[in-house]
């Protein structure tokens, strides 16, 4: 306990925290805390009450340090353990997290929670199959546990050898075992005029730094206002600038954060929203629960997920050509699609973005590889390749940068999976965060050819590559994820950098780097090319857009005219 206080006071001022804390007054709390916890407080719920506060408080360090004193007084303490994961997860530092959660499982083996949190920090490793099994053993627990299911949903995306048939199905099956059987939707009052201005919500948890606020963004700054009133739906839990930003271009803001399914689903539809789009699938912060209670009369699944939300309650979803060629995978779609010509995507550049470089070969004497994409999306078929690759080209080095290396344990097992692959760790670069966005983009300038992933592609990584003077070598395949960088390649001509096959791929990529004329001229040319190209055409793209949830307004007036 803290010096001169009895364990009354102790207790009073633990009470009254905790009050604070189910108040939403956490700062207040904090300060009660600080005054006990110190270098003479062994009450070990102290502590933890204070690692808790200051975890809220995104004070993660402070947090950490708190949880860990907290343990030393009393070691078997599973939701401690819960609690320094998350922070130590957070922080990505992942190695220490699966720690905390492994210990928590040996405390609390039937926590479903545990099991999901460490499927999730196993999925930022890059140990996708592992964070499988972690989400099945949730799902064993709580067999309605949506966020379990939605997080095996997403990860099976990332296995090569999935197939369509198998990700259908479980999309499928999410949606018989999480929405509610005696879920009713109500009839919509929405006025059947074809031709008024509509009403169009959207859903995200990604109004912030993040992908797919960077596609989002155009469909705020260039909607035609004698078309189209916007309305954003936030489940953002830690706002930031860029959310400040899209706030300030939205009609409408709604904070739905605090909201259960049924007050959101509600709070739609009293706007009368025409048209609710979802754009986060089964990625993170989703609602797939609001939009199960179709509080919109057309609903429309968006930019933020490569497959099917498997929810009947989504009417629709906006792709292209590439993605989804005609005749080739509705039948892997609940939604009916929606083919945008020109592409699915379009790419706003930031505005502080540096101009591109020369390439790093001209210093260095050697040719820079390089992948920017998440760990879950380096596989081992993928590694095979590009150790073929650097194989062809003794004295090439590759380049890898993304969040989860900024923690030793998680570099230490991406480094083990090159070895298998016969990549000599000393011939690999591996780059964790940056301090700004601006230093994070200067960092294509030290890689000469980017090579991505598959069969999960990249989208915002392939375009800030082009972006920076940075040629991409993609692969196309079955999967719609492993189409996404054929869309991107397509729209700005460079469709002879698209693989069909491993071999191609690595024939691609070896012929690049031995033509230092071509290189040397698209590091110059690409930024340009991407400004005249469909990809960051933002006017026209979003009157396709809008012109899609018009033909589907249409249709919907159609079938309920009075």
């Amino acid at each position: 306990m803290g010096a001169g206080l009895s364990n009354v006071s102790m207790q009073d001022i633990k009470s009254q925290a905790a009050w604070l804390i189910r108040r939403g007054q956490l700062a207040q709390a904090r300060k009660l805390l600080l005054d006990i916890c110190n270098e003479k407080c062994v009450d070990a719920d102290a502590w933890a009450t204070f690692g808790a506060v200051n975890g809220q408080l995104g004070m993660l360090p402070e947090a950490v340090r708190c949880f860990k004193k907290s343990l030393s007084i009393r070691r078997n303490n599973a939701l401690v353990y819960l609690n320094l994961g998350q922070a130590c997860s957070q922080m990505k530092l992942y190695e220490e997290a699966v720690q905390s959660y492994n210990t928590a499982i040996s405390l609390a083996p039937q926590s479903h929670v545990v099991y999901k949190n460490l499927g999730f920090v196993l999925t930022g490793q890059g140990k996708v199959e592992e964070a499988i099994k972690s989400y099945r053993k949730a799902l064993d627990i709580k067999p309605d546990y949506d966020q379990a299911h939605s997080n095996l949903a997403y990860a099976l995306n990332y296995l090569p050898d999935c197939d369509a048939d198998t990700l259908y199905a479980e999309h499928r099956r999410w949606e018989s075992c999480q929405i509610p059987k005696a879920l009713s939707v109500a009839d919509h009052d929405n006025s059947p005029d074809p031709e008024r201005i509509l009403r169009v919500g959207y859903l995200s948890a990604d109004f912030r730094r993040h992908s797919v606020a960077c596609f989002f963004e155009p469909l705020l700054d260039c909607h035609n206002a004698q078309e189209v009133t916007t309305f954003c739906y936030a489940n953002v839990e830690k706002p930031d600038a860029v959310t400040e930003r899209l706030h300030s271009k939205a009609d409408f803001w709604r904070d739905v954060s605090a909201m259960s399914d049924d007050e959101a689903a509600g709070l739609i539809r009293s706007d009368g929203i025409d048209i609710l789009v979802d754009l986060a699938g089964h990625t993170g912060g989703n609602r797939l629960l609001v939009a199960a209670r179709k509080p919109a009369p057309v609903q429309v699944a968006c930019i933020g997920y490569p497959v099917t939300t498997g929810l009947c309650a989504i009417d629709y979803r906006i792709t292209d050509e590439w993605v989804d060629p005609p005749g080739m995978t509705e039948q892997y779609y609940t939604e009916s699609l929606l083919r945008i010509e020109h592409g699915q995507h379009c790419y706003r550049p930031p505005e502080d973005s540096p101009d591109p470089v020369s390439s790093p070969e001209e210093i260095n004497g050697f040719i820079t590889f390089g992948t920017f994409n998440g760990l879950p999306k380096i596989n081992r078929t993928v590694i095979r390749a590009w150790a073929a690759i650097l194989e062809t080209i003794p004295d090439s080095r590759l380049l890898i940068k993304n969040g989860s290396l900024g923690d030793p344990g998680t570099c230490r097992y991406v480094i083990s999976l090159l070895g298998e692959a016969g990549i000599d760790p000393a011939r690999v670069d591996l780059h964790g965060l940056v301090n700004s966005f601006e230093e994070h983009l200067a960092c294509y300038g030290r890689m000469d050819i980017s090579l991505d992933t598959f069969p999960y592609n990249g989208v915002t990584t392939t375009c800030e590559a082009l972006w920076m003077g940075v040629p991409v070598i993609t692969m196309t395949g079955d999967m719609p994820a492993c189409r996404y960088g054929e869309s991107l390649l397509n729209q700005v001509g460079l469709s002879d950098f698209i693989a069909s096959d491993v071999d191609s791929y690595i024939r691609i990529a070896v012929g690049l780097a031995a033509d230092r004329p071509l290189r040397s001229r698209l590091r110059k040319e690409l930024r340009t090319r991407m400004q005249d190209s469909p990809l960051c055409d933002v006017p026209a793209y979003v009157a396709r857009i809008e012109a899609a949830y018009r033909q589907v307004w249409r249709d919907w007036c159609s079938n309920h005219q009075v």
